[in-house]
Parts: C-alpha cells; sequence; structure tokens
C-alpha cells in the first residue's frame, strides 16, 4: 500500500469512528432525557390538581350536559313536526 491510500484509509476510519461516536452520545443522552421526563411525569401525575380547576372543570362538564340534553330535545321536536307535516327536513 502507498501512502496514498493509508492517508484515504485512515481519514474514512477516523470520520466513521467520530461518526460513531456521536450517534452512540445522543442515543445515550436521549435515553437519559426520556428516563428524567418520565419521572417527572409520575410526579407530576401524582399531585392532586388545583381545587379551584376541578371546580371550574366540573362546571364545564354539568353545562356541557345540560346543553347536550336540550340539543337532543329540539332535534327531537323538530323530528316531530317534520314528521307531522310530510316536510322534508334534511
Amino acid at each position: 500500500m502507498n501512502a496514498d491510500t493509508l492517508v484515504k484509509i485512515g481519514l474514512w476510519a477516523s470520520a466513521v469512528l467520530f461518526g460513531a461516536g456521536g450517534i452512540a452520545a445522543q442515543m445515550v443522552g436521549a435515553h437519559d432525557m426520556a428516563a428524567d421526563a418520565a419521572e417527572k411525569i409520575e410526579r407530576h401525575a401524582d399531585k392532586p390538581g388545583h381545587p379551584v380547576g376541578l371546580e371550574r372543570i366540573e362546571t364545564v362538564m354539568t353545562e356541557q350536559r345540560a346543553l347536550r340534553d336540550e340539543v337532543t330535545a329540539q332535534g327531537r321536536s323538530i323530528a316531530a313536526i317534520c314528521q307531522a307535516t310530510g316536510a322534508r327536513c334534511d
């Protein structure tokens, strides 16, 4: 082998080694970040919600139930009117 071939092999080998090292470091770092995020999520999930926020959510849910019941009743009324008059209510 001549000197040019050895230099080319050395350059390619160093590039491959540095690239592999960078990928390995990235994988280890990503794994650590994922473990930290999972731990933070578990800690956050164990905390109770803010009482004012929970009350507000319950109020919104109650209002949505009432609205759904009202819309259902209106739909039945419209269906009855359409059936009684023979109108096309598409």
